[in-house]
């Protein structure tokens, strides 16, 4: 479905953490809470085109400018910010924000799927041997999908019985949808430095549109918990500054219909 024009709004990438402007060059992990360097947040939609705002990542000044407009050329500011990787769409913003407590303990749901809508789900052993197996994979699993090119996700998981273990880099790595890889454009903890929820952002550079089904990541956990303790590992959404989404998006800046499936592990 494509996202309606709100006047005012905050025109974010998919790939929220890594917000980008219109023409640049690579930049490490700047955080960006504007659509374009030197656009204003008012000016979106405002009835004028204003130049600064006039880019796809802004959707060109929220409709204010013809995608005919010529676009202004990039200025040296502009190489403070990373290349952009997917078209921007517009999200609404989540009104209610979850806690810490109550994200650690929610129980695995199946959210209703709409109709055509893909699948996201976690997939992990449902028992770990501590004592074999200290450290085990989870797969962020997706199925049947068309022309994807982006997506952002946090997952919640109890960091007292398993926490992810990136001694050796392993950590968050790239995905694969029918043998092409999906790229991790950036991962980090909810809040920073603290384990619990994870965020994770995939993006495919120029914009190709990848079809078929695979996963997203590849997530690498250590056990920390004792026999008998368990974790869900779920979905969750509106969590975070800023507040995190569940969404995937096509080629064409277009949210995908999906619904996102939990799961648990116990320690043995």
């Amino acid at each position: 479905m494509e996202l309606p024009k709100i006047a005012g709004t905050v025109l974010l990438l998919i790939t929220l953490v890594s917000t980008v402007a219109c023409t640049s060059s690579s930049s490490s992990h700047v955080q960006i809470t504007y659509c374009a360097a030197g656009c204003q947040t008012s000016w979106l939609g405002d009835g004028i085109c204003q130049s600064a705002c006039n880019c796809t990542s802004c959707f060109y000044d929220n409709g204010d400018c013809s995608a005919n407009t010529p676009i202004p050329a990039p200025t040296l500011t502009s190489t403070l910010y990373p290349t952009p990787s997917l078209t921007q769409i517009s999200l609404p913003v989540s009104t209610s924000t979850p806690t810490i407590a109550s994200i650690h303990t929610p129980s695995p749901t199946t959210a209703a799927q709409p109709v055509g809508s893909v699948t996201v789900s976690i997939d992990c052993p449902t028992t770990i041997d501590k004592v074999t197996n200290k450290n085990f994979h989870i797969y962020v699993r997706i199925t049947n999908v068309s022309n994807f090119d982006a997506a952002q996700y946090d997952i919640v998981y109890d960091p007292d019985v398993i926490k992810i273990d990136n001694s050796k880099g392993k950590g968050v790595t790239a995905g694969n949808i029918a043998g092409t890889t999906i790229p991790i454009d950036d991962w980090s903890y909810q809040p920073a430095n603290t384990q619990g929820v994870l965020r994770i952002v995939n993006s495919i550079p120029n914009a190709p549109g990848v079809s078929g089904e695979g996963y997203l990541a590849d997530l690498y956990f250590k056990v920390m918990g004792k026999a008998g303790d368990s974790s869900t590992i779920s979905f969750v959404k509106g969590f975070g500054d800023p507040q995190g989404y569940l969404m995937i998006g096509n080629n064409l800046g277009i949210e995908i219909p999906s619904s996102w499936t939990n799961s648990s592990i116990t320690i043995e």
